[in-house]
């Protein structure tokens, strides 16, 4: 399954994501798991992820990387037709209609996320994140365990330019996310509490993988 957690930022973004990824056999409603999957797709402008079901999300993002203009509504046309054809290969789902995508590409300010959702049965919608607007996806809603760190997490978002460096943006955030992602995953059997992150300014794009084997406290 999925644990995303994005920020839009004025002047960057980050985005992280778990690496637990459940696979559905829809004959029997049984789930194949592993430990070992990256859902940070990347492409010449930034990342693509989503929540939902894999193999719609990275047929998609295939589909995408085909096209040469890379326009956000050619993102929306690619998960409209892998939705299409996972329909008619596996049958009606829940999890097929439902899944929806995070995207990322820069821009004038420096970098700009997009979500691309379910409108209705036909239509896809796509918004831009504001600044400093805080994505969380997840399965297990029950957040009483992290709801702590997050609170401090927002509290104390900072943007690229506060900072003196690079590395210094990557470290202010490394802790904060690892503590998040170890805690929830102590309680939440759909996702892993190794994560990746993707941080994206002005300048470029960079992704880091984070084991989080022991408890970062």
């Amino acid at each position: 399954m999925t644990f995303i957690l994005a920020i839009q930022f004025q002047d960057s973004i980050i985005v992280a994501a778990d690496n637990r990824s459940l696979t559905p056999n829809h004959k029997d409603r049984s789930f194949f798991s592993q430990d070992q999957t990256t859902k940070l797709h990347t492409w010449p402008n930034g990342m693509i992820t989503g929540a939902g079901e894999e193999y719609v999300i990275s047929n998609a993002v295939k589909l995408f990387k085909k096209y040469k203009k890379f326009e956000m509504a050619d993102l929306v046309d690619c998960l409209r037709i892998s939705r299409h054809l996972r329909i008619q290969d596996v049958g009606q789902h829940q999890q097929i209609q439902g899944t929806k995508l995070l995207c990322s590409r820069y821009c004038n300010d420096g970098a700009q996320l997009y979500s691309i959702s379910p409108e209705d049965d036909q239509h896809d919608r796509i918004t831009a994140l504001k600044p400093y607007d805080f994505i969380l996806w997840l399965v297990n809603t029950d957040l009483q365990h992290i709801s702590a760190e997050l609170q401090k997490l927002y509290a104390n978002l900072k943007d690229f330019s506060a900072f003196t460096d690079e590395q210094q943006w990557l470290d202010f955030y490394q802790m904060p996310l690892s503590k998040i992602f170890y805690q929830q995953s102590l309680y939440d059997c759909t996702m892993s509490r190794s994560f990746d992150i993707f941080f994206q300014n002005k300048n470029q794009c960079i992704c880091l993988h984070i084991e989080n084997n022991a408890a970062p406290f």
